[in-house]
């Protein structure tokens, strides 16, 4: 019953060793490529907040803006001392204690072995005595120490077998507590950690909310060295060309008439002319040369809004200018000349 029974045991508990052996290494590598790429975020992290650093103090301008950077990158930094926590406790509570799971395994496996050896000892000095008995059963002392010794063989067979059944049994209980414990110092390191960087971010949001960006745009545009509008300028110009009606004649021409409005009247008529005073001649080309024409003549001799010497006056009791009536003698003088070149014409 025992050689039928021994087989089975050996061979159940040397599967869930090396079952116990394959998953337990695959989960030890595991958690120690976390810890490595904790520590490259950790690095990175670092690097981030040094660059955040670096920018803080040689900004000159942004006030806020240096003060926030600075604190949010502080606030990163203490994230990441608390990621460097995480890496030093998954290290010693779960990385240490699975790698010396390899031990534990080779030495549960020696004590299997060492039962099944002791069994195959006993089983072979059984057969041997089995032999004796059937070959030269009259050989008493001969048959008696071969029964001692089977004897014997199967006592330490069977005290082997229980030591592997009492062993694989505080293996099992060991391996089922060590892994909840691993997995729950894992869940709780976690947890710990994530927890002080939610507040570390908190804090570092909070920060942010502290950038005013229209102080620091003000004083960028303060700091700038090129001509900027005042606000109130910019402001009255923004309406002027964000105005749907505006155009170009008209925004041209009120511009103009604006600039003249603010002048006095007797200065606006110095400058340009009575407000009274007939435009230029406007009569067209009827033939005949224009030598007496005011067309041929310079913008200064014809006068208008160039004239280098204000030399109208004007009449407030009649509303009329002298340069009109200059204008209108010409005319009056030029009319014959036209009516006897136009009577030459027709007789030709």
């Amino acid at each position: 019953m025992y050689q039928d029974r021994d087989p089975n045991n050996t061979k159940f508990v040397l599967d869930r060793i090396n079952q116990t052996e394959k998953y337990l290494g695959s989960i030890c590598l595991q958690f120690g490529k976390v810890c490595r790429k904790e520590a490259r975020l950790r690095d990175c992290n670092d690097s981030l907040a040094q660059n955040m650093f670096e920018f803080a103090d040689r900004e000159r301008i942004n006030t806020t803006l240096r003060q926030s950077l600075q604190q949010y990158a502080s606030y990163l930094s203490a994230v990441e001392d608390y990621r460097n926590t995480l890496i030093t406790r998954i290290e010693n509570q779960i990385l240490e204690p699975l790698a010396k799971y390899g031990e534990v395994l080779k030495i549960k496996r020696q004590a299997v072995q060492k039962a099944i050896n002791a069994r195959d000892k006993g089983a072979q000095r059984q057969r041997k005595l089995q032999q004796a008995t059937s070959r030269n059963p009259g050989n008493r002392d001969a048959i008696v120490a071969m029964q001692v010794n089977a004897e014997y063989a199967q006592t330490e067979s069977s005290r082997a077998d229980n030591v592997v059944q009492d062993e694989i049994d505080k293996f099992e209980q060991m391996k089922l507590t060590d892994i909840k414990k691993y997995l729950t110092d894992f869940t709780l390191i976690n947890l710990a950690f994530h927890a002080r960087a939610m507040e570390m971010y908190t804090y570092a949001h909070q920060q942010l909310l502290n950038i005013d960006i229209a102080r620091d745009l003000e004083e960028f545009r303060t700091a700038a060295p090129f001509h900027r509008l005042h606000p109130s300028q910019r402001s009255v110009s923004e309406t002027a060309l964000n105005n749907p009606k505006r155009t170009t004649g008209g925004a041209l021409s009120g511009q103009h008439s604006g600039s003249m409005s603010v002048l006095p009247d007797h200065r606006r008529d110095e400058e340009l002319g009575s407000r009274h005073s007939l435009p230029a001649d406007t009569r067209p080309y009827r033939g005949g040369s224009f030598e007496n024409d005011d067309y041929r003549k310079p913008q200064s001799a014809r006068g208008g809004l160039h004239s280098s010497s204000p030399t109208h006056e004007h009449s407030s009791k009649h509303g009329t200018s002298t340069s009109a009536t200059s204008k209108q003698k010409t005319v009056k003088q030029n009319i014959p000349e036209l009516i006897s070149s136009n009577s030459s014409d027709s007789d030709d």
